[in-house]
């Protein structure tokens, strides 16, 4: 494994208790699975796209955990042995995971309940991932040798496994990027990593499949650098949009970079205090929003397991988009007298328009974009809306207030949008009626 691995990073503690996570401005976070009566941490995760199962190991146990959090009882190794890293076939949804303690792979159905052993793997197995049709490993198989080096292998339960990478000191995380690349992250050769330490490299698509159909090995010369000077990476996700998430396992925290630019934002994506990050998993969702700051739903989800090595207590916390809300008060239809639109979910300290249209709102549609994001927009675009501009406050919520004196009007439409460091994007549109 050549790293600090999950079973001594839980006997990590950290000095102050855990305070709450919080993410980028235009994101919300929900505890997805909070596993108690398990063994101390998550020590594996992956999700099983298609579906709404997390798969999730905890030292010996696999489990697989529903929408609602709980988690069902798949397979238990014996209980001195480990789970060391876990995949879902994107194929039929099977999981694949590795004895850490004997260098055994596993395969489990989920449908027909049943696991079996395939085969052996080398040994430190550290991270799994499917890729181009096969399962690959990144391993350091003599590790804690001096001189070890991490490598990329081909497993396959016929025919053995294959080396198609050989990389230079600790093995780390590997990712694969929507147009096939495979991203793997270096590592220091001394723990703590040192600050800057880490870098995203990335082999192109063209050259991974050449590997894999046997041709020559694979070295740090075939890759390019995607990002640099990490603190530390112990895992990796990207989302449809190219951008690649990356976790801490003792600093904490989730940073993001573009891998098309190289960029890496300069705050965490996910704060987590305390508390270490650990293992990502993405989940693809074919909804019509975007993975983007105050976006719709349905632009996929980012799950992160969070572990308090204090308290040995572990979460996995589910990210997505959170589009800003609208509310009329103190009533629809409004009643003489006073009354606000209120904004809620907005970019905090950030320029806030309530655009007021004289017509009814209309199904909604996409009118361009605004900083790489979809600006989705519910006015009738027969008529220009009125713009009424305004600041939301520090917790982003933003008021505008007006006197309802009179006689009674016909409806009209609202909707306002944020404008932020972190993004732009849209409240629903929503009629207003007035008494």
């Amino acid at each position: 494994m050549g790293r600090i691995a999950p079973s001594l990073l839980l006997t990590v503690a950290a000095a102050l208790p855990l305070p709450a996570q919080t993410v980028s401005p235009g994101f919300a976070a929900l505890a997805r699975y909070q596993p108690t009566g398990m063994p101390a941490g998550v020590t594996a995760l992956a999700y099983a796209q298609g579906t709404d199962t997390l798969w999730a190991a905890h030292r010996n146990i696999l489990v697989s955990v529903d929408a609602q959090g709980a988690p069902t009882f798949a397979f238990g190794l014996p209980v001195q042995d480990w789970i060391g890293a876990l995949a879902v076939d994107p194929n039929d949804g099977s999981v694949w995971f590795t004895d850490e303690s004997n260098a055994v792979l596993y395969h489990h159905d989920p449908v027909r309940r049943h696991t079996r052993a395939v085969g052996r793997i080398p040994p430190h197995v550290f991270d799994l991932l499917f890729a181009g049709g096969r399962l690959l490993a990144s391993a350091n198989p003599a590790w804690p040798a001096p001189g070890a080096n991490a490598g990329i292998f081909v497993l396959d339960p016929a025919s053995g496994h294959r080396e198609i990478a050989r990389l230079v000191g600790p093995s780390g995380p590997i990712a694969c990027t929507p147009n096939g690349d495979l991203l793997y992250a270096t590592q220091a050769g001394v723990s703590p990593p040192p600050p800057s330490s880490s870098d995203i490299v990335r082999f192109a698509a063209a050259r991974v499949a050449a590997a894999l159909a046997g041709g020559p090995m694979l070295t740090l010369a075939d890759a390019t650098v995607a990002v640099r000077g990490l603190d530390g990476a112990f895992d990796l996700a990207v989302d449809d949009a190219g951008r690649v998430y990356v976790t801490d396992s003792l600093r904490g925290q989730v940073w993001r970079a573009d891998l098309a630019t190289g960029a890496r934002e300069t705050t965490p994506f996910v704060a987590t205090g305390n508390a270490g990050t650990t293992w990502l998993a993405w989940r693809r969702e074919a909804g019509a929003g975007t993975f983007a700051a105050f976006q719709p739903p349905g632009g996929g989800r980012l799950f992160v397991a969070v572990e308090d090595w204090m308290s040995a207590r572990s979460t996995v916390i589910d990210v997505g988009a959170a589009r800003p809300a609208i509310a009329v008060m103190p009533a629809l239809p409004i009643p003489r007298g006073p009354a606000r639109v209120e904004a809620r979910g907005a970019a905090p300290l950030s320029p806030c328009v309530l655009c007021i249209s004289p017509l009814r709102v209309v199904p909604e549609f996409t009118a361009g974009s605004l900083f790489g994001a979809p600006l989705w927009v519910g006015l009738d675009p027969f008529v220009a809306p009125f713009a009424w501009p305004t600041l939301a406050d520090a917790n982003g919520d933003a008021i505008w207030s007006f006197v309802h004196a009179g006689p009674a009007a016909r409806g009209i439409g609202v909707q306002f949008l944020t404008l932020g460091a972190a993004g732009a994007g849209t409240s629903p549109a929503l009629d207003v009626d007035f008494l």
